[in-house]
């Protein structure tokens, strides 16, 4: 996982990865393994007080689903469906990180957030 501030690469931000499989705490850059799942990826960075991303990632279907469709006649896409086995989300995330604007009137969105 990377952040990305002003179209480049910065270190140090720190982010919370999210989905109904559970969640994960890092600092950027970083590498994290995710449990797989059906659903969305939500993903919340802090860098400082200068920068923040909110973003939700879906899960894409992989081979391993339509496989197991094949094979099973159809009772695998339900296994897989619950175990999030047949899903990925993607194996690089780029967070594209956006300036705080107090001048602008925009506060930190950390309302009901944590804060890092």
């Amino acid at each position: 996982m990377q952040t990305v501030l002003d179209h480049r690469e910065v270190a140090g931000a720190g982010c919370i990865l999210q989905n109904d499989a559970g969640k994960w705490f890092v600092t950027t850059p970083a590498r994290v393994a995710i449990r797989k799942s059906v659903g969305q990826l939500r993903v919340d960075c802090r860098l400082d007080n200068a920068a923040w991303a909110y973003e939700n990632i879906k899960s894409k279907q992989n081979s391993t689903l339509w496989g197991n469709v094949a094979l099973t006649a159809g009772i695998g896409i339900m296994v897989d469906r619950n175990t999030g086995q047949g899903f990925d989300y993607p194996d690089v995330l780029t967070v594209e990180l956006k300036r705080y604007d107090p001048d602008a009137g925009h506060a930190a969105p950390d309302a009901g957030r944590a804060v890092y």
